[in-house]
């Protein structure tokens, strides 16, 4: 779809600023195509199970199902996930030996990879609503289809059945249906050019439309479903292409071990933060006992970690549907559909989504954002505190929430009662926990004062330079008072300087938010879940800021398999404290300092850009009244 935007005529800095501010920027379709499931079904082959399988003799005999991405193998020595990613690196790290299994498993590795291809091919087709893109996936569809069958013959011979074992193709005649139907499949139909119209400021619900209705009408919206399709579509590929050989599955799914342990330790007599420490908050457990109720075993923790990761995705998808809401009020419909884009497709995150419970607090502060922005205060408050009390990074929203009010005329008076409901809310659920062990209580709050900094936080990157250099280390005993610091000034300017627009408020959650997690002492991968919502709105508006969103996604991604057993150790969930790195390494600089240097970098440059939008955009609202009656006119779309 072609996108133009209005230029206002005029000379220097201003007529540049106006054009590039997304608060007054205006959008003219083109003649184009509406936006349909078509465009994404043929990836659906990703999701099909492809083979029941059989292999090897006597007691030595394994069954199991093969997806595209993974297979699932029950055996008498015990039960083994494989993802396609270990079987070709397995392959490809020995050479390509004889044999048939190992070309076998070639072929099936070239039929995903085609398969990821078409996803790729399918989210641009969504983007540019361009037939050709569906076409070219879908014939990329039948051709993995094809791959697969040729693979399967080649394992266990021309009628599937062997010496080796044998195969049921369940899904192949699947795959080969779906990439014929998208090639036979016209995706659309032209329509005219939607009337120009400007981005409005208002963020307020219709008249007499409720939230549920309003997310009730977004989930019929084929946009939003394509987008929500495609989310899952990303997990599944991020997730089973991040498993490693180096990396065991028990190991990345670490976490959800430790949930199901915490889960379970109740029934068995004990008491949390009294019998055994606990590092978060006390509604942590709000969604580590809710994943329990599906599972039905306590002692089944694989069905756990299957309840807990749909739990986590249902979630994100939640999120997604707060992004899209708010970009479509902020930027219009088109610019809504980007930003949705950028967040399904925002790889870092959705690899940690199904692992981690970070999902449900950043879901809980976005759409406190969101219900705060839709003048829905009490309602607003009570869901960063929710999320304050699962995770901590939710408390940031509270000041800013004070401040807009406060710009915005109402002050303490719509105030009052939301944050006096949050503070009960607060005591109810933290002080039960005090009475029952005041010590374990505020273990959990002193440890995160008293921890050693972390290798891959900023302030153990900064303190490695500063030894380097200076010999000392000053970075981990400051950083706090550093972290406070930043806060305030970054508080004090929106407050004194900056205007009570809802964008800028958004602007500056994500600014408070992204410098604590640079100057915290930890600065886990998990931490990209509560930036991307963010950074999908805010970095959606340019091809150079869409690069630097994928650079901080692909950084995230790559960075425990790239540094384990480097600086991620295999027996700790997070640094090993006996691993660290140094700025040389032989003389040169060291793979781990290189790799920070450009993570830093590239987080670095987001919380710049998002300084410098704001300082740019203050005083465009109010030259708006300086550009002449023509031109006011032609930016709020007089006819």
């Amino acid at each position: 779809m072609n996108i133009t935007a209005v230029r206002v005529k005029g000379s220097g800095r201003m007529s540049d600023t106006l054009n590039s501010d997304p608060r007054v920027r205006f959008w003219y379709p083109a003649m184009t195509k509406p936006r349909n499931l078509l465009f994404i079904l043929t990836s659906l082959a990703l999701l099909v199970p492809v083979n029941i399988y059989s292999t090897g003799t006597g007691a030595w005999t394994a069954y199991g199902i093969q997806w595209g991405l993974v297979r699932y193998q029950h055996a008498v020595i015990g039960d083994h996930l494989v993802s396609f990613s270990t079987d070709l690196y397995s392959v490809l790290s020995q050479g390509i030996a004889s044999g048939s299994d190992a070309f076998a498993v070639l072929v099936w590795g070239g039929a995903v990879i085609l398969l990821i291809a078409a996803l790729i091919l399918n989210a641009v087709a969504l983007w540019q609503r361009e037939d050709s893109y569906v076409k070219r996936a879908a014939g990329l569809t039948v051709a993995a289809g094809l791959f697969f069958l040729i693979a399967d013959i080649v394992r266990f011979g021309l009628f599937l059945h062997g010496g080796t074992g044998w195969c049921l193709p369940i899904g192949i005649p699947t795959i080969l249906l779906l990439g014929i139907w998208g090639l036979r499949t016209d995706p659309g139909v032209t329509i005219p050019p939607a009337a120009p119209r400007p981005v409005s400021s208002d963020t307020s619900l219709k008249d007499g439309e409720t939230v549920a209705a309003h997310f009730k009408e977004l989930l019929h919206d084929r946009e939003v479903i394509s987008l929500t399709l495609l989310t899952v579509l990303v997990m599944a590929v991020v997730f089973f292409a991040g498993m490693l050989p180096n990396i065991s599955f028990e190991t990345i799914t670490g976490d959800l071990y430790l949930y199901h342990w915490y889960a379970t330790a109740v029934f068995y007599g004990h008491v949390p933060y009294a019998g055994y420490y606990v590092p978060y908050p006390q509604l942590f457990f709000v969604p580590v006992f809710l994943a329990l109720i599906p599972a039905f075993s306590l002692e089944n923790a694989t069905g756990y970690m299957f309840s807990f990761s749909s739990l986590m995705i249902l979630c994100d998808i939640a999120t997604l549907l707060c992004v899209y809401s708010l970009a479509e009020r902020f930027f219009g419909k088109e610019k809504a559909f980007l930003c949705g884009l950028l967040y399904a497709t925002g790889i870092g995150a959705a690899f940690f989504v199904p692992i981690t419970f970070d999902a449900l607090p950043t879901f809980l502060m976005v759409f406190s954002l969101w219900l705060f922005l839709f003048r829905r205060q009490v309602a607003s408050c009570l869901s960063a505190t929710v999320s304050m009390l699962m995770k901590w990074f939710a408390a940031l929203c509270f000041p800013y929430y004070l401040v807009y009010a406060h710009k915005n005329g109402s002050g303490a008076r719509t105030m009052k009662k939301p944050l006096l409901l949050s503070v009960l809310l607060t005591a109810v659920v933290v002080v039960p926990v005090m009475f029952v062990s005041m010590s374990g209580f505020l273990k959990t709050y002193q440890s995160h004062f008293t921890r050693s900094v972390e290798i891959h936080s900023l302030v153990y990157y900064l303190d490695t330079i500063s030894s380097f250099i200076f010999h000392v280390s000053p970075f981990d005993t400051w950083s706090f008072v550093l972290l406070v610091a930043g806060e305030l000034v970054l508080l004090y300017w929106y407050f004194r300087y900056l205007d009570g627009q809802p964008l800028t408020l958004v602007y500056l959650v994500f600014a408070a938010l992204l410098l604590f997690v640079l100057i915290n002492k930890v600065f886990s991968a998990c931490y990209l879940i509560w930036l991307t919502p963010f950074l999908a709105l805010i970095l959606v508006h340019s091809r150079r800021r869409i690069l630097l969103f994928y650079l901080a996604q692909v950084v995230i991604y790559l960075e425990t398999p790239v540094l384990f057993k480097i600086v991620y150790g295999p027996l700790t969930f997070g640094a090993d404290p006996r691993l660290y790195y140094a700025v040389l390494d032989n003389s040169l600089p060291s793979f781990s300092f290189i790799f920070y240097t450009v993570k830093f970098a590239v987080f670095l440059a987001i919380l710049w850009v998002c300084i410098r939008d704001v300082k740019e955009q203050e005083p465009n609202i109010f030259a708006l009244q300086r550009c002449g009656d023509d031109k006011v006119g032609i930016l709020l779309g007089s006819r």
